[in-house]
């Protein structure tokens, strides 16, 4: 099922970015920036916080308008932000950065869930979901060690290349990436 495949590669691939991302965010903050441990859970704790109000907006929004629009510009999103971060990885707008990330970075992710299940047959969404948690898991898992051979080699900007690069390219195969809808049986 393409619909359902296409959403599952969209979602471990942005799995992939948050998970690089967010382990060398910590690790950026504390070496290279000077934070105090509250600091940087603060500033971890923005990538949060700004997502929990924003998923139910982004949830209305994709009923709304549909499921591709908010897909497409969510990762977008994500991508600009990320690349945001090369020169304004510190101060003020460092922390503005993080927050707005945080809008998109995870109230994405039940939106692309949504668009999976609706991809799906009818009693399949239990599948759909496992499918999905696994590619996120799977990427997620892998990336930390990509973003690793990138930091040593080109400091932080590697990773932020790295991370803002795979999700600009799966905001672009957002706009292409078959999603369709299952009819229910009349």
């Amino acid at each position: 099922n393409t619909s359902v495949m296409g959403m599952v590669v969209l979602a471990s691939v942005r799995a992939m970015a948050h998970g690089g991302l967010s382990i060398f965010l910590v690790l950026y903050m504390s070496e290279d920036l000077g934070f105090s441990s509250i600091n940087v859970g603060f500033h971890v704790a923005l990538l949060s916080l700004f997502g929990i109000p924003a998923s139910p907006v982004m949830g209305w929004a994709s009923d709304k308008f549909g499921r591709r629009v908010v897909i497409a510009i969510a990762l977008s999103a994500i991508a600009i932000l990320i690349f945001a971060l090369l020169p304004f990885g510190s101060g003020w707008s460092f922390t503005v950065i993080l927050a707005l990330l945080g809008v998109f970075l995870y109230s994405v992710n039940p939106v692309m869930l949504a668009a999976a299940i609706e991809g799906a047959n009818r009693g399949m969404e239990g599948s759909v979901t496992a499918l999905i948690f696994t590619g996120q898991a799977l990427f997620g898992a892998l990336s930390p060690v990509m973003a690793g051979f990138l930091r040593e080699g080109y400091g932080m900007d590697g990773v932020f290349y790295f991370s803002g690069g795979i999700v600009a390219v799966i905001a672009v195969a957002s706009v292409f990436m078959p999603m369709r809808r299952v009819e229910e049986p009349a």
